[in-house]
């Protein structure tokens, strides 16, 4: 299967999103050149469990072959997995200098453009929602041989790292790539 691991800024993923019109626009642009680029069949979406997202509209409105699927793990499942607090409890650090914006398996790094960056460190327990995440995707995805992954940016290189050992074909890429991005 090829699967495609796009970080996304939740800030924009929602169809109400309150970020600026043209960078709802252009996030909107992208989700559709890569659906129509890839032929994705499928779009497997971390996001909140209320509300609409573009993902969730463009997969009615390219009718693709499987729908779209919250891929999230649920507030109840993190409880009983013994994760919610854990999750809730990490903050991103303001750390000074620049750094280009950018995942790895450390964490993530958010260059907030004034000489410093945030940094939001992985811990022990995003494996547990990320396995989560890449069964719900697996499951989503059916007889798919292409599919989209929506994940926060933290997740990007971990969630490949699940696609690849499964013997799928990953491509990654992330909002913070393009020009049209602003993480506000």
């Amino acid at each position: 299967m090829n699967v495609l691991v796009l970080g996304i800024d939740h800030e924009i993923q929602m169809t109400d999103a309150w970020r600026a019109a043209e960078m709802r626009a252009a996030y909107r642009a992208l989700l559709t050149s890569k659906i129509q680029q890839n032929g994705i069949q499928f779009i497997g979406e971390e996001a909140p469990p209320a509300g609409q997202t573009v993902a969730q509209c463009l997969t009615v409105e390219f009718a693709l072959q499987r729908p779209w699927r919250n891929i999230d793990m649920p507030e109840r499942a993190r409880r009983d997995a013994g994760i919610y607090d854990l999750q809730m409890e990490r903050v991103p650090v303001r750390q000074a200098g620049t750094v280009q914006t950018h995942s790895d398996l450390g964490g993530f790094y958010l260059d907030v453009k004034n000489d410093s960056h945030l940094f939001c460190p992985r811990i022990p327990s995003d494996a547990v929602r990320e396995n989560y995440m890449f069964d719900r995707a697996l499951e989503g995805a059916g007889n798919a041989t292409s599919i989209m992954v929506l994940c926060g940016s933290h997740h990007i290189g971990a969630l490949a790292e699940r696609f690849r050992a499964h013997q799928d074909n990953v491509m990654t890429d992330a909002v913070y790539n393009y020009g049209w991005y602003d993480p506000g």
